[in-house]
């Protein structure tokens, strides 16, 4: 922070100062601040190093006095980072330290805090560390271990460590001061704040002890019965004995009054813990009542929760709603009497009675009350207090009560029926109000609801604005069924036809081309999606597509023509990358009405695949053994009637798995079994058995032919037939039969196959063996042999297959079959 900030800071500081001598002593030393900043700006590179001790111990002594201390919590929050600054220069300037202390106690829920707390205690490790720093640092660790923000309690937590050591070293150093061993006491409590159970029942009992001495030490002080205090309201929430903690308590409160020290705050948290720990009946509250009489004031608002509480514990409802009510009226911020007032109303509207106050007042209840007392209000009352409010101040006071109050409570932002009382009510205040527009990005973010993305996008594309976000709140929607995905379609429709949202998606797209370096000589990967005879469908799936493109990638398609010689589509698979240079183009409105642009392959000659021609060769190897090419063994074929181009398709399917061959066999109608006419197939097909070839002669690459060079079937090898789609009964048996063990089959039926098993390994070995041999030595030698003999007594003149018949293949049958007889 520089210097003349902190010279301004100074002046508003001593323009705020009070009369009164404290004040007076504290304009001396910030007029000399002044003055030594001033030194320092006149000379350039002058060190501050006295001006930031005076402002340091300007603000020590300011924080330390009441009088004075808001004035100097100001000058702190303007000038904190220059103290932080000042401690990493000089670390044995303890003065910053204690003002780092005293100002971050007084902003414990400020973020910056955190690292107030660990500057801190890094100077506590200073040998010359004195009691008035290590007070002042278990302070600000006490009060912001118990701060709102994660960050500053993990620091305070993190720092109590260093703390501790540094009040054992000053109470060693000093035992007989008396604020050293409480500070040794303070942390003792906040170690029993954190723990649990047992381990809690022990550190207070360790805390007592700690009392218990110096009390004996140095006498009874108001210091020691605050921390007594904390002590009895732990208590409360453990299992010591209520009745103990009541006598504590009591005694407590006597010595207050004793000593003129009873005041509003403690005596309200001590009242608590009686009641906390069921002690506070109406003889306890009398004998209390009794002894506060001379010191609470009735009219003063700091009593009022202590009265509240006296009240409540006698029975006496009357006086205690209109105390709720004066003290709403004199403190407008009470939260306490907001929440005693909110739940007398809910119980008179549970038995169906009139609210027990006016309507300022619920106005007032309304305004004070904290999120956390609504959050464990049932939906029964949640709709008796809107309905109320609806009926009293109308909707869009309703709606500022759910959105202020209800939704701000974490254990109610998770109900799906809060929104949609929320959504309900701004639906009331029309799609004009941002307070709409507001709450429904709330709840597409917090709960993703339909209701709320309708309203949403309804809003946006209602003032034409923002309606790149109306269309990712309809995207989720358009993929589903029901009303909720009719009305988004119809959104959606309203939306494409407005020019903003198109312009506003086609100029993401130019930017996204641009970025990625579409229109260059940049080589993309480009990775294959799905492949035809004629091209292959590839996307760039490095960098997700904007949202206004229709798919999540930028797609577009590799010609035959695009690909390297001796190379073709059908050559290709998914997942095979094509690196390319792409170039962009205005899609044609006339074909496609969504479109905004399509993209090519800019230039062809560029173009580089991960893929040569020994690969397709031995890719195509692989699929040909796989699906039973050239095996002389007949295969599943499913044969379907095209009815727009009027012939036979054909596609050859793996056994076992039906998955389908990626070029289609050719088949001559001759080929079907006697009575199928073609035209009678229909579109879904039916499964047929024969032999498939390749019919090339294999000397241009990429140029691949098959045909089925045999009669179908409607039998497979196995016996079995597709004779049609199989009816219920086939399916269940299918899928493993109703109830019963391999497929629904008779017992006795598998009991039969059980007993036709191979009776010794041997014969399975042998059995291997005949195998090994007719596929490695023997290949076309498995089965009858008949259909091989049919296929080639019907070879057409021209077409050239590997011989399905020879004096290799006839010898292979002889040589097996007496093998396998014996």
């Amino acid at each position: 922070m520089n210097l003349a900030a902190t010279r301004e800071a100074l002046d508003r500081f001593v323009a705020e100062l009070p009369a009164g001598l404290q004040a007076d002593r504290l304009r001396r030393i910030a007029d000399a601040t002044r003055a030594l900043v001033d030194q320092a700006l006149a000379q350039p590179g002058a060190p501050s190093a006295w001006a930031d001790h005076n402002l340091a111990v300007t603000i020590a002594d300011g924080l330390s006095e009441p009088g004075t201390q808001a004035v100097a919590q100001t000058l702190f929050m303007g000038v904190r980072r220059r103290l932080t600054e000042a401690l990493e220069r000089d670390g044995d300037d303890l003065a910053a330290a204690l003002a780092l202390a005293l100002g971050a106690t007084g902003a414990s829920d400020d973020a910056r805090t955190a690292g107030d707390v660990t500057a801190v205690a890094n100077a506590l490790a200073r040998p010359q560390v004195g009691p008035r720093l290590v007070a002042a640092a278990v302070e600000l660790v006490v009060t912001a271990a118990s701060a709102d923000n994660d960050d500053v309690k993990a620091a305070a937590l993190a720092a109590a460590g260093p703390v501790r050591e540094a009040a054992d070293r000053v109470a060693s150093r000093l035992p007989d001061h008396p604020g050293a061993a409480l500070d040794r006491v303070r942390l003792a409590l906040l170690d029993a704040r954190a723990g649990e159970g047992e381990a809690r029942t022990a550190a207070l009992g360790a805390v007592r002890g700690l009392l218990k001495d110096c009390d004996a030490r140095f006498g009874e002080t108001p210091a020691a019965r605050e921390i007594l205090s904390g002590v009895l309201s732990l208590e409360a929430r453990s299992a010591t004995p209520s009745s103990d903690i009541r006598r504590d308590a009591l005694a407590l409160l006597e010595a207050d009054v004793r000593s003129h020290a009873a005041g509003p705050k403690r005596t309200s948290r001590l009242l608590r813990t009686i009641q906390r720990a069921g002690q506070l009946d109406q003889t306890t509250s009398t004998h209390i009542a009794e002894l506060l009489g001379p010191i609470m004031d009735a009219d003063d608002p700091r009593w009022f929760e202590a009265r509240a509480v006296l009240y409540d514990a006698s029975g006496d409802s009357g006086a205690l709603l209109t105390l709720w009510q004066h003290t709403l009226e004199a403190d407008p911020k009470s939260k306490h009497a907001a929440k005693g007032l909110a739940e007398r109303l809910l119980a008179n509207l549970r038995r169906g009675l009139a609210p027990p106050f006016e309507s300022a007042v619920l106005e007032r209840v309304l305004d004070a009350l904290p999120p956390s007392a609504a959050a464990r209000w049932s939906a029964d009352d949640i709709d008796r207090a809107l309905a109320l409010v609806t009926e009293t101040f109308g909707a869009t006071r309703a709606f500022a009560f759910v959105t202020n109050k209800l939704l701000q409570a974490r254990e109610l932002r998770g109900r799906d029926a809060i929104w949609q009382r929320a959504l309900a009510l701004a639906s009331e205040l029309g799609d004009a109000d941002d307070q709409v527009v507001d709450i429904a990005r709330a709840a597409v973010k917090h709960r993703g609801l339909p209701e709320a993305r309708l309203i949403l996008a309804r809003a946006l594309i209602a003032r034409h604005e923002h309606l790149d976000e109306a269309d990712a709140a309809l995207r989720p929607l358009l993929e589903k069924k029901g009303p909720h995905a009719a009305e988004a379609q119809a959104l959606k429709g309203r939306m494409k036809d407005d020019p903003a949202f198109r312009r506003a998606r086609y100029d993401t797209l130019l930017a996204y081309e641009h970025k990625l370096g579409v229109g260059t000589s940049k080589l993309f990967p480009l990775s294959v999606v799905f492949t035809t005879r004629s091209y292959a469908l590839v996307e760039l799936t490095e960098h997700p597509a904007p949202e206004g493109y229709e798919h999540r990638h930028l797609r577009t398609m590799v010609r035959g023509e695009d690909l390297p010689e001796g190379i073709t589509p059908s050559d290709l698979e998914k997942g095979d990358i094509v690196h390319a240079p792409l170039r962009g183009q205005d899609a044609d409105p006339s074909r496609d009405r969504e479109g905004l642009r399509v993209y090519w392959i800019a230039d062809r000659s560029q173009l580089r695949l991960d893929l040569d021609a020994d690969a397709v060769a031995a890719r195509w190897a692989r699929d040909e053994a796989a699906f039973g090419v050239d095996s002389g063994q007949p295969v599943p074929i499913k044969v379907a009637w095209d009815k727009k181009k009027g012939r036979i398709i054909a596609r050859l399917l793996k056994v076992g798995s039906g998955d389908e061959f990626r070029a289609r066999p050719a088949l001559n109608a001759e080929r079907l079994p006697a009575g199928l006419e073609a035209e009678r197939i229909g579109g879904r097909g039916r499964r047929l058995w024969g032999l498939v070839a390749r019919t090339d002669d294999g000397t241009r690459p990429g140029q691949r032919t098959y045909a089925v060079v045999s009669d179908l079937t409607t039998v497979g090898p196995d016996g079995s037939s597709d004779d049609g789609p199989p009816d219920k009964g086939e399916r269940q048996e299918k899928r493993g039969g109703r109830g019963k063990k391999g497929g629904g089959r008779p017992q006795e039926t598998q009991g039969a196959e059980a007993q036709d098993a191979p009776a010794t390994p041997s014969i399975a070995a042998a059995g291997a063996g005949l195998l090994w041999v007719t596929r490695n030595h023997f290949r076309g030698a498995e089965g009858s042999g008949i259909p091989q003999v049919m296929a080639e007594l019907k070879r057409p003149a021209g077409i050239a297959w590997r011989p399905l018949v020879s004096l290799r293949i006839a010898f292979g049958k002889v040589f097996i079959g007496v093998a396998a007889v014996g």
